[in-house]
């Protein structure tokens, strides 16, 4: 696999090394044999040492050899995300720039959550000291990401088949079949939902390189469908789920697409809101299995429109899995929030 450094970040780090010792860029030259431009070249990420000088400069930051070049996990993943599709199961085509973008934004998300599961990360170990393993399991949980996906296209599509079927007697457009590319092997596939769910019953064994976008945005359409039907809306359903459902598989509520996984939902469930909020697509019904209680939560889809109700308590769930109940006077930085309108213990 190409692996993809960032010059100008391993430019900073250098700098900062040099700062750190207090270095002038002359002083820090005389180290390695080297005049001021070529110092200046490499701080300015113009340029990078050879090896042999990379490995002076991070002993003297006392930082490993793959620290100087690749910085942290997330920094190497974000800059070698597009090489790790490639390498992975299902070398997708990312021309189409927003769903692309927004394709490898969630599955960065998803690759770094599968690797707090990783043995050496957990004992504290830096995976990137073993760059060829790392980058080969990075790939593996692109497939995985993508084989999830494709089980909950199946499961959606087959639960909403009403609502999929009347998206597939408008899509694809001819605008669609341009911007995805769609052969005419797939719109056979569109004709009905049957179709669909036969095909994707069988997509491992063809077709997902080439429709993989198509079948996320044809999901999204549907998701649509099925919220302006007044599915949430009116009926107010209830999705329950628990607190270990949502960190073992990483479901972000903030969002849409979790109407596609396999979860209880019940209708029409009553539950006091004292607080008289509003706009929010649905009560989830979340299970905290060491309290033994159940909360009521009035979800948002975007983080951004959770209101800010002082009289209020909210379930607050941070970026390391921790979470919290209490009132508060600002949206803290956190991976979920919802404010509680019921409890059941």
């Amino acid at each position: 696999m190409k692996i993809n450094i960032d010059k100008h970040s391993v430019g900073l780090r250098i700098k900062n090394i040099r700062l750190k010792l207090t270095d002038t860029l002359e002083q820090f030259g005389k180290r390695f044999n080297a005049d001021k431009s070529n110092i200046l070249r490499w701080e300015q990420g113009k340029t990078l040492p050879n090896k042999q000088r990379l490995s002076s400069i991070a002993k003297l930051g006392a930082l490993t050899l793959n620290q100087l070049l690749y910085g942290s996990i997330n920094e190497f993943l974000e800059n070698n995300i597009e090489e790790l599709i490639k390498e992975s199961n299902y070398p997708i085509n990312l021309k189409d720039g927003k769903l692309s973008e927004q394709f490898k934004k969630e599955v960065l998300d998803y690759i770094f959550f599968s690797f707090k599961e990783y043995s050496n990360y957990q004992q504290n170990e830096n995976p990137l000291e073993n760059i060829d393993y790392f980058s080969s399991k990075a790939s593996s949980f692109v497939s995985e990401y993508i084989d999830n996906d494709i089980d909950m296209f199946l499961e959606l599509f087959s639960q909403y088949s009403r609502e999929t079927g009347e998206i597939l007697k408008i899509f694809p457009t001819k605008e669609d079949i341009e911007r995805f590319n769609i052969s005419s092997k797939t719109l056979e596939k569109l004709t009905t939902v049957d179709n669909l769910i036969s095909y994707l019953a069988c997509i491992n064994e063809d077709g997902i390189v080439e429709d993989y976008f198509m079948l996320k945005y044809l999901c999204n359409l549907v998701i649509v469908k099925v919220k302006n039907d007044g599915f949430y809306l009116q009926e107010r359903v209830t999705l329950f789920i628990t607190l270990s459902d949502i960190i073992q598989n990483n479901i972000n509520l903030h969002t849409d697409n979790y109407i596609g996984f396999d979860f209880i939902f019940k209708e029409n469930t009553f539950v006091l809101d004292k607080y008289n909020l509003s706009e929010y697509d649905i009560v989830i019904g979340l299970k905290i299995e060491e309290e033994k209680t159940l909360y009521y939560l009035a979800n948002y889809t975007c983080i951004e429109d959770v209101p800010l109700n002082t009289e209020a308590q909210y379930f607050i769930l941070n970026h390391d899995n921790s979470y919290f109940i209490t009132k508060i006077t600002e949206i803290p930085n956190c991976k979920y929030i919802a404010p509680i309108i019921g409890k059941l213990e």
